[in-house]
């Protein structure tokens, strides 16, 4: 049989998500959901937010920078506790964060992995150029 109950860890970080969606992103989900123009500030202070609590570095392991122990379901939480204030913001952090955990896991060489570590790219905005570049071998 199945166990479809969230582990502690687990349930730790839905709680911490929800904390911040309720602080962070519902007070301005509606205009960013609603906006007919990007909005860089308001965004951006919520994509700082998330990076800063390592909600982009779950899939990478901790001799790179990331914070380890997570899985795909992890991800999961993250985006459904976002979803259900902004589907937006839910939409800019899964496919990213996914991607980036993806490719330096299964595609990256050991090189490519300690310049991330070097750089500690994931936790600033740049983790997505990074992982364009090991992607596309440049």
């Amino acid at each position: 049989m199945i166990n479809f109950e969230l582990t502690d860890e687990h349930k730790m970080l839905q709680d911490t998500v929800r904390k911040f969606t309720l602080k962070e992103v519902e007070p301005v989900a509606g205009k960013l959901d609603r906006s007919a123009v990007f909005l860089e500030k308001e965004f951006m202070k919520i994509y700082k937010g998330m990076a800063d609590l390592g909600f982009f570095r779950l899939l990478i392991p901790e001799e790179y920078g990331g914070t380890g122990g997570f899985d795909i379901l992890a991800c999961s939480i993250i985006f459904r506790e976002i979803a259900k204030a902004s589907a937006g913001m839910a939409g800019a952090y899964m496919p990213p964060m996914i991607v980036c955990g993806v490719i330096l896991n299964k595609f990256c060489t050991e090189e490519q992995k300690k310049e991330v570590s070097s750089v500690a790219c994931i936790r600033r905005n740049d983790y997505l150029f990074w992982c364009y570049r090991a992607w596309r071998g440049i």
